[in-house]
């Protein structure tokens, strides 16, 4: 029987090999698409403070459940039932979960393990602004964000707006999101909206998404920030009370740079 050469290998041999090596590659890029995952879901976590599992797994681009729940039975997620049942949990990072999480990112912030002081009141409202930019990311054009959180750390001396979360476009220009589900009055609505139009006039942004699910709250923000309209400045008078010092007009530069959007468009 005549031996094979290295330059006779049976055919088989050869398809055998390439499946070894194929099977090989397909762990390889299984194992790295895992962790990339896992990067990318403790990363949102940890920018955000919280989520939700149907949240996860939509950044995630996931079909099926579970992974959540994976994540938790490996130490690295703390599942915490919400007081209204809606949803039913939410998720917040571990210590294993913050050290996985922290030492990828280029950005320190500071992250509270404890579950229980995130404030289950604001829920629908965060879920709602988390909802949002995920959006805008799937669209494309859209280089990064900026969460409340991370806000709150850059600008410590109120030198900005801090907004419900800033999304920056590929070319820079930073698009801020408001989330508005209850009416302001008085001197909350006003500083609201001196606050943005200073931040447009300033460049800080180039445009405002305000969110709403009432028409009441959009139409009363449209009257708000229509240049010329009446904007009282609030000061503390020699009382250390709040009082109206004075009365701006809403700057023309900003017309159509605001954006009222009803939720669910």
């Amino acid at each position: 029987m005549t031996q094979s050469t290295n330059d006779e290998i049976d055919p088989r041999v050869s398809r055998m090999r390439a499946a070894h090596q194929t099977l090989r590659d397909a762990g390889q890029n299984s194992l790295e698409r895992g962790q990339e995952n896992l990067l990318t879901a403790l990363t949102w976590i940890y920018r955000w403070g919280w989520t939700t599992s149907d949240m996860l797994n939509r950044v995630l681009g996931r079909t099926s459940g579970g992974y959540a729940l994976r994540q938790e039975k490996r130490g690295l997620l703390r599942g915490t039932a919400t007081a209204s049942g809606v949803p039913k949990k939410f998720y917040t990072l571990t210590e294993g979960g913050l050290i996985e999480a922290s030492r990828h990112s280029d950005e320190r912030i500071p992250y509270d393990l404890d579950p229980y002081r995130v404030n289950q009141n604001l829920i629908r409202h965060d879920l709602i602004a988390q909802n949002i930019v995920l959006k805008i990311l799937n669209n494309g054009q859209t280089a990064d964000y900026i969460t409340e959180r991370q806000q709150r750390i850059k600008y410590q001396n109120g030198e900005h707006k801090i907004f419900d979360a800033i999304v920056i476009d590929d070319d820079g220009r930073r698009n801020g999101i408001e989330v508005e589900l209850t009416k302001k009055f008085d001197r909350q609505r006003d500083q609201f909206v001196r606050s943005i139009c200073d931040d447009l006039m300033s460049g800080h942004v180039s445009r405002v998404l305000i969110v709403s699910d009432s028409n009441a709250i959009l139409r009363d923000y449209k009257l708000s920030f229509e240049p010329g309209a009446e904007l009282p400045i609030w000061e503390k008078n020699n009382r250390a009370h709040y009082a109206v010092a004075r009365r701006e007009k809403i700057p023309a530069e900003i017309d159509g740079k605001i954006h009222f959007i009803p939720l669910g468009q």
